[in-house]
């Protein structure tokens, strides 16, 4: 991970730890891989591909 990203993700871990309302003891960089993660299992491609549009950079037909 470049320097930039991990002080980035330091900065926001920290931040999220100290914030007023509900706080968080996950890491930033963890946290977004997770949305990804979760966007994931929804298969949007295969979805759109059922529904009859043929994305331009999918090879599925």
């Amino acid at each position: 991970m470049a320097p930039e990203l991990e002080q980035y993700d330091r900065t926001i871990s920290e931040y999220n730890r100290h914030r007023s309302g509900t706080t968080s003891e996950n890491d930033w960089c963890a946290h977004i891989l997770d949305y990804y993660r979760i966007a994931l299992g929804y298969d949007m491609e295969g979805y759109l591909n059922k529904q009859g549009f043929k994305l331009p950079f999918s090879d599925k037909k």
